[in-house]
C-alpha cells in the first residue's frame, strides 16, 4: 500500500518537473510571440495590466509586476517617451499620479492580444474539447495557490 508520504513525494516531483518545463517553454514562446512588437516583454505585460484600467499608482503597477518603485519608474518613464503611456493627475486628489495608456498604448495592446488569441487558438486546437473544462479548472487551482504564497512570500 502507498503511503501519503509517497505519494506525496511523487507528485511533488512530478509536479515540478512539468511546472519548471512548463514555465520554460512558455516563456520562450512567450519572448518569441511579443519580440515581433515594438516593446519589450515587460512593457507587453505593462500594457496587459493596464488595459482595463482607467490608470493606476505607479505603486500599484509595482505591487503587479512585482518590482520595486524605482524599477517600475524607469521602464514606466521609457513608455511614457515611447507615448504608449501618460502621467495624469488624480481627479479627487491632485497629488496622485496616475499612470494610464494613450491612444498608441491601446493600439498596440490591440496588437499584442490579437497575437496572444491567435497563439492561444492553435494552443488549445491540441487540447481535445472534452478536456476544456478539466484544463481551465486545473489552471485556476494553480493559480490560486499561487497568489496564496505570493502574498505570504511577499508579507514575509
Amino acid at each position: 500500500m502507498v503511503t501519503r508520504k509517497e505519494k506525496l513525494e511523487k507528485f511533488i516531483a512530478e509536479f515540478n518537473e512539468l511546472t519548471v518545463f512548463f514555465v520554460r517553454l512558455f516563456n520562450i514562446i512567450d519572448k518569441k510571440e511579443k519580440a515581433s512588437h515594438p516593446a519589450t516583454i515587460f512593457q507587453c505585460y505593462t500594457l496587459r495590466y493596464l488595459k482595463d484600467s482607467k490608470g493606476m499608482t505607479m505603486k500599484q503597477l509595482s505591487n503587479i509586476m512585482g518590482l520595486a518603485t524605482s524599477t517600475m519608474t524607469r521602464n514606466i518613464d521609457k513608455m511614457v517617451k515611447k507615448d504608449y503611456l501618460e502621467r495624469v493627475r488624480g481627479e479627487l486628489d491632485r497629488r496622485e499620479v496616475l499612470i494610464r495608456m494613450t491612444k498608441k498604448g491601446k493600439e498596440l495592446t490591440k496588437k499584442i492580444q490579437d497575437a496572444e488569441r491567435y497563439f492561444s487558438t492553435k494552443l488549445v486546437d491540441e487540447i481535445p474539447e472534452d478536456e476544456w473544462d478539466n484544463v481551465l479548472s486545473s489552471l485556476n487551482l494553480l493559480l490560486k495557490a499561487f497568489q496564496k504564497r505570493r502574498e505570504a512570500y511577499l508579507a514575509s
